[in-house]
């Protein structure tokens, strides 16, 4: 598992170095829609989500890697429901899970604030899950996962030649209306097209070498459990949350069982997500300091930094309800046709409506 970890580290680095030199914040891009009626920044966004889609359904034809899910959760209203609270706490904490990342390797100190609200709703949800799991389990539309794949008798090849049709169609559209790259005169800036595109080989290498879409939150938790853990031990032991099994396959790529649990000691979860996460932080950083760009201002007002712990709270929390985050859901499972991911844009779209709007009044008074 060693150069899995080396390959996840260099993947998250790379990653992070072009997140932080072209911005790519899937929380500015949707909340500019709803704000500032901007739409340039988000065609970014399709693109990523088409090419890697095109790229998972590539390996899959080639046997590099198996798209039956046994890592996959059940279909459920809970990603809906989770979809509205996180969209929502993303706009308010100024980045999602990964966003915030990429922004504290910079020195942002707001995000740092937003990384300690996540810890926080992850911890809040592990403590109440006894109280709400019947409640939640009730919101359950299958007893397993569901793609679209399954459902449609079509062959999946047919899948592959659309998205590349709609990739070529959106490029050579926005291409010719001269809206497929932003003009912009900051050094070292690297246009979100080109972002899209390698972020895209970023998801797919770890989806070669984990044998599973990206994930990031389940780390976040174990991170809150650690904490408490240092608190008292006893408390810690006491909740059941921090006692469940979430991840149990086998990885062909190490040819080793990878298996976790959400409590704070080290297993498979560390093993697959960390690396990304400690990644994408070095890569930040490096880009920063590149750029003399990296400092670190505790002096923001009061407000901001409530707004920041909120909105992480409310990500931590959300991501925990709804099984996943923006990440798992938008960059991993959507390419993938999970019908849960589906329910989790369609909540995170009027999310990030209500997040937009309660910001304004925030900002505007």
């Amino acid at each position: 598992m060693f150069s899995s970890f080396i390959l996840l580290l260099i993947i998250g680095i790379i990653a992070g170095f072009v997140m932080h030199r072209s911005d790519f914040c899937v929380a500015s891009m949707l909340r500019d829609i709803f704000m500032f009626n901007r739409f340039d920044t988000v065609f970014s966004l399709f693109f990523l989500l088409l090419m890697s889609a095109a790229l998972y359904l590539l390996l899959f034809f080639t046997g590099l890697i198996d798209i039956s899910h046994p890592w996959a959760g059940v279909v459920s209203g809970r990603q809906f429901i989770g979809g509205v609270i996180f969209g929502a706490g993303m706009v308010l904490a100024g980045g999602c899970v990964i966003g915030t990342l990429y922004k504290i390797g910079s020195g942002n100190v707001s995000s740092f604030f937003a990384f300690i609200g996540i810890l926080c709703g992850s911890f809040v949800y592990a403590v109440i899950y006894p109280e709400i799991s019947n409640i939640a389990g009730r919101l359950d539309i299958t007893s397993n996962f569901v793609s679209l794949y399954s459902l449609i008798d079509i062959s999946m090849f047919y899948f592959l030649i659309f998205y590349l049709l709609v990739f070529a169609v959106l490029f050579f559209l926005l291409k010719n209306k001269n809206r497929l790259f932003l003009k912009s005169h900051v050094t070292g800036f690297l246009q979100p097209f080109y972002a899209s595109v390698i972020l895209s080989f970023c998801l797919t290498g770890v989806f070669l070498i984990t044998k599973m879409p990206l994930g990031i939150t389940s780390t976040y938790t174990k991170l809150s459990a650690f904490i408490a853990h240092l608190i008292s031990n006893d408390y810690y032991e006491s909740i059941s949350y921090f006692h469940n099994t979430v991840l149990n396959y086998h990885n062909s790529f190490a040819d080793t069982d990878i298996s976790g649990k959400l409590g704070y000691r080290f297993d498979g979860i560390y093993l697959i997500q960390f690396p990304v996460i400690i990644g994408i932080l070095a890569g930040s950083f490096f880009s920063s300091i590149n750029l003399r760009e990296f400092s670190i201002n505790f002096n923001i007002p009061l407000k901001q930094f409530f707004i920041a712990v909120t909105g992480g709270f409310l990500m931590g929390f959300s991501s925990r309800l709804a099984g996943g985050c923006n990440v798992w859901y938008l960059f991993g499972q959507l390419p993938l046709l999970d019908l849960g991911a589906y329910l989790f844009l369609g909540g995170l779209l009027p999310g990030v409506w209500i997040g937009s709007k309660f910001l304004e009044k925030l900002i505007v008074g």
